[in-house]
């Protein structure tokens, strides 16, 4: 075999790896990644924190008497803030306790009078309304008089029925998109499965570069 048959052989083979390596990196491009859609995700009528417009929208399913809800809530305040004007935090419910479902009606008061956040951080900081077996509704109201809100109005947007429809319509789709305890979250539809700090920082860092 002459020497020009042997160069022409060993290109052919080189090129013919290169084709090889760019159709394997492009089928790996092409892997999708899991998500559940933000139509899905995000209602009309959920509270949210941020610019809608945000490139990643986090999306936490929440139970306000929660113990684990109550104990992350620090880490999803650090880096909200951390990545403040570039994601979209929205709140969603399971709600799963005695009181839960008017804790949330009581987030939602606050809310109608601006302090919905300030509300939900009374909630999540204050435990000697959870896990009891009557309604906490002095509990809540004392929370508004120190929230300085219009307790009258406050005590009559805890009655709403289409607040109390939303909030209900929650807990009834969260199982059907793999909701199952609190607090569940995700990021532009992908779950965080481990509930650190690291993890939902490098989720966000992930989804900001697609």
């Amino acid at each position: 075999m002459t020497k020009n048959k042997v160069l022409l052989i060993s290109t052919i083979v080189i090129v013919g790896l290169f084709a090889l390596a760019a159709v394997f990196f492009k089928k790996e491009e092409k892997v999708e990644i899991f998500r559940i859609n933000q139509d899905r995700l995000v209602k009309t009528y959920s509270p949210t924190l941020g610019d809608p417009n945000s490139k990643v929208t986090i999306v936490e399913f929440l139970d306000p008497e929660c113990e684990s809800c109550a104990a992350f809530n620090p880490t999803m305040k650090s880096v909200l803030n951390e990545y403040k004007g570039r994601v979209r935090f929205v709140v969603r419910y399971m709600l799963f306790h005695g009181n839960s479902k008017l804790a949330a009606l009581a987030t939602e008061a606050a809310g109608q009078q601006g302090k919905y956040w300030e509300m939900q951080e009374q909630l999540f900081s204050r435990h000697e309304w959870t896990h009891q077996q009557s309604p906490q509704n002095d509990k809540f109201e004392q929370m508004a008089q120190e929230l300085g809100l219009d307790l009258e109005k406050f005590k009559k947007d805890m009655k709403d029925e289409k607040t109390l429809a939303n909030i209900e319509a929650d807990f009834q789709e969260g199982p059907a998109i793999g909701v199952n305890g609190t607090p569940t979250i995700f990021v532009n539809g992908r779950l965080l499965y481990e509930l650190t700090s690291q993890k939902l920082k490098s989720l966000i860092e992930e989804e900001l570069v697609l």
